[in-house]
């Protein structure tokens, strides 16, 4: 699992700014004062069973963001455990290659639907 630390920016910046990864899905967490902590998060995720590919470190002045990088099988899983666990502000996004990214599969797959 790599760890790289970003620059100052506020949860909502980030969130508008996430690109799709090509790979992986992501989930972008804010841990506030009283809530968890962003190492509480990845213990949870991972006694979930959920594999993390990796995740980054942004820090900002009230609050640390984390942005998890991990399988997109899990991401809806992953998000609803960390919203149980107390994280209020939260926002997964599927891997780049998924249909929602690509309308050409998602044309694709209702072509198929109505076929049947």
């Amino acid at each position: 699992m790599r760890r790289a630390m970003i620059a100052r920016e506020s949860f909502e910046v980030v969130s508008e700014s996430l690109k799709p990864d090509p790979s992986n899905a992501q989930i972008l967490l804010e841990a506030a004062t009283g809530s968890p902590t962003l190492a509480e998060a990845l213990e949870i995720l991972e006694a979930s069973g959920f594999e993390i590919a990796r995740y980054e470190i942004i820090h900002r002045e009230n609050c640390d963001l984390i942005l998890i990088r991990l399988s997109m099988l899990d991401m809806r899983a992953a998000a609803l455990r960390l919203s149980e666990a107390g994280f209020k502000k939260l926002v997964g996004m599927n891997a780049g290659d998924c249909a929602f990214h690509r309308p050409e599969l998602l044309e694709e797959r209702n072509d198929d639907i109505e076929d049947k």
